[in-house]
């Protein structure tokens, strides 16, 4: 094998620590998934109760509790994402509109939806504006961050920790799925929490 130009040294070396490490990835992986549970439960005033019980990062178990208004995913679905057809509508309605003008309106409207463009490669790519989302949101997850507090409060965590246990609960406590066609009449590129 040749890196930069020269032969490595130790190439067999190398190919067992990658090999040994892709294992025990694996079975990290695999064990987490174990030692993961989710639970979503619909209370009589239709708030939604969830646990969930996840591996931090550091290997800690953790396990969170907290309640949501009912109607905070459906507020959520329909306030972010958006739908091919909203764009196909948008296009309609811009009739006699300049390419400037159209640009403008569908990146307003995109904004709007928590979303923004970036240019890479030379073409503009629709992402994601996180701090917009998690700004707008905000009052919707007061509880799971006073929830996540109490956690990394009681465990002592620092600063980089308290992070690791937020950013592995977003990554590998809560299960997520396609949005069901009930909850939106048509295609969308949305996020949905799987009950």
């Amino acid at each position: 094998m040749v890196v930069c130009g020269r032969p490595e040294r130790n190439f067999m070396a190398r190919t067992l620590q990658i090999v040994l490490f892709g294992a025990g990835l694996a079975a990290a992986t695999a064990a987490a998934a174990a030692e993961r549970d989710y639970r979503l439960t619909t209370g009589a005033k239709g708030e939604h109760s969830v646990t969930a019980s996840y591996v931090n990062f550091n290997r800690d178990p953790l396990q969170l509790a907290f309640t949501l208004p009912g109607n905070a995913a459906r507020e959520s679905m329909a306030e972010f994402g958006y739908s091919a057809a909203e764009a196909q509508q948008m296009a309609k309605d811009c009739v006699g509109c300049t390419q400037a003008d159209f640009d403008r309106k569908i990146e307003e409207h995109y904004r709007s939806r928590g979303l923004a463009w970036r240019m890479a490669d030379g073409v503009r790519r629709l992402y994601v504006d996180i701090p917009a989302v998690v700004a707008r949101n905000r009052p919707r997850m007061r509880e799971l961050a006073r929830e996540l507090d109490r956690l990394v409060t009681a465990r002592k965590y620092g600063a980089d920790e308290s992070l690791g246990a937020m950013l592995t609960f977003v990554q590998s406590a809560l299960p997520y799925q396609r949005p069901p066609a009930s909850a939106t009449a048509i295609p969308s590129r949305r996020c949905w929490p799987r009950s």
